[in-house]
């Protein structure tokens, strides 16, 4: 239910930010309060940790939220282009880019639980997300593996996506980032 009660939330703050403005901020609080869950810390209000964490980071997820949608805004134009130029052509150039969408695509799994777990500036989150998806390659790929058989479950089952789909990617996402973020943690000591 709790989980429910969260994906509910969230498609309600986003739709209170007009859904452009609201998007971003209403995910990044799912992964606040997800994150807060998995530390442990689950008898905390759902709705007044989500609220509060929306108001507060309103303007830095958003400002966050126009550099992944530019992001995706440079590859699709890419993509065209290479469409418009070489549509029958398998070539190094697609090759690349396609090696790029895959890096930007692991990149994105690390973004938001790296933006819950830091509270740094933008750069130091979408540095911090970049290093731990280079380096933690065996977390990066089993939570890939896990978010394809979660899309498959969710693709045979629509409601459940409609139900639960956010929250269960949070969830997914945030468990396999903690662990690399610990595992890190656990090591800078010693060395």
């Amino acid at each position: 239910m709790r989980l429910a009660y969260v994906q509910l939330l969230w498609v309600v703050f986003t739709l209170i930010g007009l859904v452009a403005f609201g998007l971003f901020p209403a995910t990044f609080s799912l992964f606040h309060v997800v994150r807060r869950w998995l530390r442990g810390e689950t008898d905390v209000s759902v709705s007044r940790t989500f609220s509060s964490h929306y108001r507060e980071t309103f303007f830095q997820s958003n400002l966050l939220g126009l550099c992944v949608i530019f992001g995706v805004a440079l590859i699709a134009v890419n993509l065209i282009f290479i469409d418009v130029t070489a549509p029958d052509n398998l070539t190094l150039i697609h090759i690349l880019l396609f090696a790029v969408i895959l890096l930007y695509t692991l990149f994105l799994f690390y973004l938001f639980p790296a933006f819950v777990h830091f509270e740094d500036s933008i750069l130091k989150v979408m540095r911090n997300a970049f290093l731990f998806m280079l380096v933690s390659p065996v977390h990066t790929a089993l939570m890939a593996v896990s978010l394809a058989a979660l899309g498959a479950i969710f693709y045979f089952l629509p409601p459940l996506a409609f139900i639960f789909g956010m929250t269960a990617y949070s969830l997914t996402t945030t468990w396999f980032a903690l662990m690399a973020f610990n595992k890190l943690n656990s090591k800078a000591p010693n060395s």
